[in-house]
């Protein structure tokens, strides 16, 4: 059974990304009302190569924008990467219309269009962008080995590049005979900007891990390109300056930050998980180690059923099935009810999805590494599907199958179960089925039985194991 992708409900449209399309809209109408009075005027190749490269860059990053949405739940949830999404259509439109002035003499009024897009783009994107990495960064973990080559490094090679060819073209820098004021002031206010969300990225540097830390540092280096980038356009409203100057200082610089970004996200989806990222506890081992009581698993994928009486089961047997499988190198992914009475065995998991009776809209995030979800089955599977990746081991624990089955029916639970089982089991993974006996009928316990591979009664001490297939 194929998981359904969670519903959108409850995602509302808001002022920034009406604002931002009734600009480019309105933007669109002025332009094209003179497009009769547009002059074609020389083109500098190497100009007009590196705007369409840009114009290029800019698409396929919000390609991979759209895809991030798509696939990943904390992308899903937060609207900051709508905004930052929308920041990279301004800069899109901004990067299109310089295109066009590169070819044609356009009226002055579009070069202020220009301006004020590129100085609500870097608003919208900067502003949003600084606030996703300073949330994503404490809740990835790597999955993928981190790349050797920083971020900051490529900002020290292309300064050095560029104060190289500053100074051979220092001397062709003359006076303007008529300097830009209008245009300084938003080159001020884009700079401004840039150095604002740079300082406020640069505050949560100390609370990150390892890959966290290398996404912040190619947000950092991506906005400071900007800024420098920016600098080179406020030196051209001042300043005759030479063709070779602009297009290196605004141009390339403008690219390679994009770039920056754009490996930032690439890594992001593909090295990346939404898992918690937990530092290694040297000679700590868990409570329990399950293959005494003769539970060993195989790599094909397992379905556990542990058989639990909450008035008589040690509440800490959960927990520290959870505690063993994640010691085995498992991420942990728990399926509880909200307010469940096992605290720990949140605790101990990766990443948890507490299932609330009174939830009705989309999901939502509680604290990093937690969700809250509605009783749909679909939006159930559809968040397992956006947190599970193929080459991560997953185990799932689902606390508690008859909880559920009481709340939506048991057909329903049955049919959610067996979706995650033929999902994650195939796979490698691991699902464990967490159950209460005594609130079934013994037809329906025995169908629930008929699922596992495993059985563990967890209702005496020590528990019985026992291997079904």
């Amino acid at each position: 059974m194929a998981a359904a992708a969670p519903k959108s409900a409850g995602l509302h449209i808001s002022i920034p990304e009406v604002a931002s399309l009734l600009w480019i809209v309105l933007a669109t109408i002025a332009l094209l009302r003179s497009s009769e009075d547009w002059v074609p005027k020389q083109i500098y190749p190497l100009s007009f190569l590196g705007r369409a490269v840009g114009l290029l860059a800019a698409g396929a990053a919000l390609m991979m924008l759209y895809f991030i949405i798509v696939k990943r739940l904390e992308a899903l949830l937060w609207k900051d990467w709508r905004y930052f999404t929308w920041g990279l259509a301004l800069l899109a439109y901004f990067l299109l219309v310089e295109l066009v002035d590169s070819v044609f003499v356009l009226p002055n009024y579009a070069h202020i269009i220009e301006l004020l897009t590129i100085l609500f783009s870097v608003a919208l994107s900067a502003w949003s962008l600084t606030s996703i990495m300073s949330r994503l960064a404490s809740i990835v973990s790597p999955r993928r080995e981190i790349p050797w080559i920083r971020p900051i490094w490529v900002l020290a090679l292309w300064l050095a590049v560029l104060l190289a060819v500053t100074l051979r073209e220092l001397p062709k820098i003359g006076p303007l005979p008529q300097p830009r004021h209008q245009d300084l002031a938003l080159d001020l206010a884009i700079i401004a900007v840039l150095l604002v969300n740079i300082a406020r990225l640069t505050l949560n540097w100390g609370r990150v891990g390892s890959a966290g830390r290398w996404l912040m540092e190619a947000s950092l280096t991506s906005m400071a390109l900007g800024a420098v980038a920016e600098f080179y356009v406020m030196l051209e409203d001042l300043a005759q300056t030479s063709k070779t100057l602009n297009v290196m200082g605004y141009t390339i610089t403008g690219l390679i930050a994009l770039a920056v970004a754009l490996s930032g996200f690439g890594y992001y989806v593909l090295g990346t998980t939404p898992y918690r990222e937990r530092p290694p506890v040297e000679g700590e081992g868990p409570a329990l180690d399950w293959r005494e009581f003769g539970l060993n698993l195989r790599p094909e994928g397992e379905v556990i059923l542990m058989e639990f009486d909450p008035l008589c089961s040690p509440p800490e047997l959960i927990s520290s099935l959870a505690s063993w499988l994640r010691r085995l190198s498992w991420k942990i992914v728990v399926l509880t009810r909200k307010g469940t009475p096992l605290k720990n065995i949140i605790s101990e998991s990766d990443l948890a999805i507490q299932v609330s009776s009174s939830r009705a809209a989309a999901p939502k995030e509680l604290a990093p590494g937690e969700f809250e979800v509605g009783l749909d089955p679909s939006v159930i599977l559809g968040v397992i599907s956006r947190i599970y990746s193929p080459d991560q081991r997953m185990a799932l624990i689902v606390e508690n199958v008859s909880d559920m089955s009481t709340l939506i029916g048991l057909e329903s639970t049955y049919r959610l179960v067996r979706a995650l089982i033929d999902m994650l089991v195939p796979e490698g993974s691991v699902v464990t089925l967490v159950v209460n006996p005594g609130a079934h009928e013994t037809r329906e316990i025995n169908l629930l039985r008929g699922l596992a591979t495993w059985i563990v009664d967890a209702t005496r001490y020590p528990p019985q194991v026992r291997k079904i297939v």
